[in-house]
């Protein structure tokens, strides 16, 4: 299978999410640097197909997914099987500490800028801050209750160094 070795930033935008060539594709991407994949539609509300296990990307600095349906689990299905050892520019649609810490665990990667759009109360996000120690950037688009807000500030406020608390 030929690689795609000059590939630097890649964007899909998908209306099908029953394509078995997904993961196949993916596994082509060794050297894209920005990934944005952007799911449009989703009637069937299949589940996104699984990268295969252990897929990396040793260059991947900027991952975005967007599931506009909002209906399947898509960020758990990618995000946790692949590692990317550069990510600094992490956006998904949801995400939790189930998903997070697995998977920066296993990329070693430092995660500066991090987006979390429609964040549930259930989702146990917070926990996943202490392993941020890069962080500088952290939007978070969602109808959260205030108090749910002002936990993930207190956590913020507990993992950050007192030097960098004035670039936030």
């Amino acid at each position: 299978m030929m690689k795609w070795d000059n590939l630097h930033t890649l964007a899909l935008e998908s209306y099908e999410m029953n394509s078995s060539a997904l993961p196949g594709l993916l596994t082509r991407l060794q050297s894209v640097v920005i990934f944005r994949f952007c799911i449009i539609a989703n009637e069937d509300q299949r589940q996104i197909p699984a990268p295969p296990e252990g897929c990396t990307f040793p260059k991947l600095e900027a991952f975005m997914l967007t599931d506009e349906e909002r209906n399947t689990d898509s960020d758990a299905t990618v995000v946790s099987q692949i590692t990317a050892p550069l990510m600094q520019v992490l956006d998904l649609q949801r995400s939790s500490s189930r998903i997070l810490l697995p998977f920066i665990s296993r990329s070693g990667c430092h995660i500066q800028y991090l987006t979390i759009r429609d964040l549930t109360e259930s989702e146990t996000f917070p926990d996943a801050l202490t392993e941020l120690p890069a962080l500088r950037l952290l939007p978070l688009l969602s109808g959260l209750q205030p108090d749910a807000f002002l936990a993930i500030i207190q956590q913020l406020g507990h993992t950050m160094k007192p030097q960098d608390s004035h670039r936030v």
